[in-house]
């Protein structure tokens, strides 16, 4: 996570479906619809503040009003590991207003859980309306960034063996659990098969425990970066189309301005050491925009057959 305060849109990628979980099933993955999901869903969400300690009452109540007058209806928020329970408050007031609390459950290092203090803690908080657990975030990363404090490489097989069981304990007390968040490989990487993300998924598959998927969910941090909403299919991105009059006029922009940013999407398509930038036309050759979770969800879907919710917390 990026340690600053920033809003995320957080959607179920799912049909319709209901506020309530249903039975696990053994047999096959949960639908999609039997997820639970907020009153009147309409996909929006935010993140809370990247505090792990709680706020007072008064602040809590002051941004409820705030997010209920914007139509939040999905909160993520992070705790404190596995002991913390400063946001009884919080919880309370998000499902009151009708909105899905969504809990990372934050620890600084990537260690083994204490799955007996992780199984009281969704045993408290899931009662209280808490279903969705994040564990582990962005661990394909180097360093304190990806959780590796220890000098430790990231390590899709390290990290499944501290997933796994942790995944299955928030199962067995009626959470769910979702896969650590990760980015989905370009296909145009040569080696995209050797990604973290790839070797994660099949390590699931391969020693047998494709079932804890079931009941799983994504993390996806799809962030835009300064892209549009539509990218990679945007006229800009496969046409290399230049500014028009009307957004000349709308931004205010300088004729230095509108000359550089014509001059960029005119070379855009050249090599990398003549300054272009340009890399696929699809989702599957360039998902970094709003649009991973595409990505994400085809990946995915060739690896194990079904699909599973995925939940864009950052």
């Amino acid at each position: 996570m990026k340690w600053v305060v920033r809003l995320a849109v957080l959607a179920l990628v799912a049909s319709v479906g209901v506020s309530f979980p249903a039975d696990a099933q053994d047999t096959g993955p949960l639908p999609l619809s039997a997820y639970p999901r907020p009153p009147q869903d309409n996909g929006l969400g935010i993140h809370w503040t990247t505090s792990v300690y709680g706020q007072s009452p008064e602040v809590i109540d002051y941004f409820i009003n705030e997010m209920e007058a914007m139509g939040i209806k999905w909160v993520k928020f992070l705790n404190d590991g596995t002991d913390g329970r400063h946001n009884e408050y919080l919880i309370q007031q998000l499902v009151a207003h009708g909105m899905m609390p969504v809990m990372r459950i934050y620890r600084p290092c990537n260690k083994p859980f204490d799955l007996g203090s992780l199984r009281r803690l969704v045993r408290h908080y899931r009662p209280m309306g808490v279903y969705y657990y994040e564990l582990f975030n962005e661990p394909e990363l180097e360093g304190e960034a990806g959780g590796w404090c220890d000098g430790e490489r990231p390590h899709p097989d390290r990290l499944f063996e501290m997933w796994l069981p942790a995944a299955r304990v928030i199962q067995e007390e009626g959470g769910f659990p979702s896969l650590p968040s990760m980015f989905p490989p370009s296909l145009k990487d040569p080696n995209w098969q050797d990604s973290f993300f790839i070797r994660f998924l099949r390590k699931i598959k391969e020693t047998g425990n494709t079932d804890v998927l079931y009941r799983a969910w994504g993390a996806v941090h799809n962030y835009f970066l300064n892209h549009p909403v539509r990218y990679p299919y945007d006229e800009v991105n496969l046409k290399g189309t230049p500014l028009t009059q009307e957004e000349i006029e709308r931004y205010g922009l300088t004729p230095a301005e509108v000359q550089a940013i014509n001059h960029a999407r005119k070379i855009a398509r050249r090599p990398r050491s003549e300054g272009g930038y340009y890399i696929g036309d699809t989702i599957d050759e360039d998902n970094n925009g709003f649009l991973q979770f595409l990505a994400y969800r085809n990946r995915f879907y060739e690896i194990f057959g079904f699909e599973i919710p995925l939940i864009s917390t950052e």
